[in-house]
């Protein structure tokens, strides 16, 4: 028997589905084929909660699979396909397979064919202090592929502040986490001659310990992102390379913090970046 396709039409504001290295936009108002099936059966992920209230889906569950309705942390809700429910009380990752749900178009007589992007599930984390820890040690571990890595770093910023006491206690965690390179120029360092030829630029390799790493998620998460600072010569958008501050103890920090909500916190920071912008550029230090 032909597994029965269960077709509904959404009707929801577009949220984040976090795709190999790139963020996209889930297909939830419904895409064009010809838009959506470049993406079908890449790696996949999506940081979220299980939904209370689901909405209407373009729903296809593979065999032996149930749908479950995920409110993705960067707003929306997709559909994800698994096994079983998660027993999951808050934020979780689910990794996985790009697969597409396809429906005709609402209106009555049009032949153009429609998808939802969404995920055949191969395996979910609870981000809770447990699950934390153990994406950590995937960072660690040198035979994980990079697109794994990268799933686990989006799902440690998106468990926001559960993560803090766990990124705390490996500040100080010396392994290797990654290997980059880092493009060096002698004529741009501060104690090269004023009229001295300069050599060309060269990279470098730079080993990223786990704790460094910590040090990185922890600037991250409390970033107030999509906050456009009034003192910014230009809209920017801020990336994961972008630092505009460093603390000089993150454990005294976050005592003084420690019962705020993330939003509380995030509110906090942009005098900072303020104050990044209005000194040119320079790094602020935060206590």
């Amino acid at each position: 028997m032909a597994q029965m396709i269960l077709l509904a039409y959404v009707m929801a504001s577009l949220g984040t589905f976090i795709i190999g290295a790139t963020v996209q936009p889930i297909l939830t108002e419904r895409a064009p084929m010809d838009r959506a099936m470049s993406d079908s059966g890449q790696f996949s992920w999506i940081v979220g909660r299980i939904a209370r209230i689901p909405w209407q889906h373009l729903v296809k569950p593979p065999p032996g699979k149930i749908p479950i309705y995920v409110d993705t942390e960067g707003g929306g809700q997709t559909v994800a396909y698994a096994a079983e429910e998660p027993v999951c009380s808050g934020v979780l990752l689910m990794e996985g397979r790009t697969l597409l749900a396809e429906g005709p178009a609402k209106r009555p007589g049009s032949d153009e064919r429609f998808a939802e992007r969404q995920l055949d599930v191969t395996s979910w984390t609870c981000l809770d202090t447990t699950g934390i820890l153990l994406l950590l040690e995937r960072m660690v571990d040198q035979s994980v592929p990079w697109e794994r890595k990268e799933a686990a770093e989006h799902g440690i910023i998106g468990a926001g502040l559960d993560a803090i006491p766990v990124l705390l206690g490996r500040l100080e965690d010396r392994r290797v986490c990654r290997h980059d390179q880092v493009l060096h120029n002698e004529g741009e360092l501060p104690n090269h001659p004023p009229h001295g030829s300069s050599p060309g630029e060269t990279n470098r390799d730079l080993d990223v310990t786990l704790g460094r790493f910590c040090d990185d998620m922890l600037r991250w998460i409390i970033t107030p992102h999509g906050y456009q600072s009034p003192y910014a010569s230009d809209p920017v958008s801020h990336r994961r390379e972008d630092v505009f501050f460093t603390t000089e103890d993150w454990h005294a920090w976050w005592v003084t913090r420690r019962g705020m909500t993330l939003s509380q916190i995030r509110d906090q920071m942009k005098p900072v970046i303020d104050a990044y912008w209005q000194s040119n550029g320079e790094i602020q230090t935060v206590r």
